[in-house]
């Protein structure tokens, strides 16, 4: 799909201070459960919980690969379909190098393993995308947010970008899952019992609404929600 007409001031405003705020705040919300298992294992079947895990895994990934691509890709001026870095900065900016071995490396597991189905796919873990990947993830994010925020053309307001919120996430740390004590008999489901750690988990709910196709954090930040 080709637009050969660019995109006027109102749609690129709309872009960077809805779509791609949208983008880095669900990154930002779906690593915080990454990272926190029991704020959404507990209570559940370990079933549920393993498809619950992927479903998020699939969506930090899904927004991380988005978020790669708009720091990375250069301007078409042929075809404006995709809104990019380069198009917010300053004359000066210069977009993210997509030769860099280390986003070379993470865009294309990104596109083999979660977003593309490729005969490059694995089952062995030690090869999938996992904490280490996450991590890296948010740190080229949060530097590539970072570096943009200064070079921002008049009129983009860089609280967009989220850089403190970026900041607590890269400085989180992953916590270990709780494994429920066995009981004879479970009479009632008292909901889910989120732990008290919450330090970078976003309760932002306005803004961040947006039509791209992952909404899958705001629905488990209801799932997290006590049972009345």
């Amino acid at each position: 799909m080709t637009n050969n007409q660019q995109p006027s001031e109102a749609t690129q405003q709309e872009v960077f201070g809805v779509h791609l705020r949208y983008e880095i705040v669900r990154l930002i919300e779906q690593y915080a459960l990454l990272l926190n298992p029991n704020e959404y294992c507990s209570g559940l079947k370990p079933v549920v919980a393993k498809t619950v895990h992927d479903g998020l895994l699939v969506a930090f990934c899904t927004h991380a690969r988005n978020l790669l691509e708009f720091f990375f890709r250069k301007p078409d001026q042929k075809n404006y379909y995709y809104a990019v870095a380069t198009d917010y900065g300053k004359s000066g900016y210069v977009n993210l190098d997509p030769a860099n071995p280390d986003v070379d490396r993470l865009y294309k597991q990104l596109c083999a393993q979660i977003n593309h189905l490729t005969y490059n796919r694995t089952d062995d873990s030690k090869k999938k995308i996992d904490t280490p990947e996450w991590k890296e993830l948010i740190d080229i994010i949060l530097s590539e947010a970072a570096r943009l925020a200064p070079q921002l053309k008049s009129g983009y307001d860089k609280q967009h970008l989220r850089i403190d919120d970026l900041l607590n996430a890269a400085a989180a740390k992953k916590t270990e899952t709780k494994r429920p004590k066995p009981t004879a008999q479970r009479t009632e489901d008292k909901g889910l019992k989120p732990i008290a750690d919450r330090s970078f988990l976003l309760t932002e709910a306005a803004g961040t609404t947006s039509v791209a196709p992952s909404n899958v954090g705001a629905i488990f930040l209801e799932l997290l929600k006590p049972a009345s």
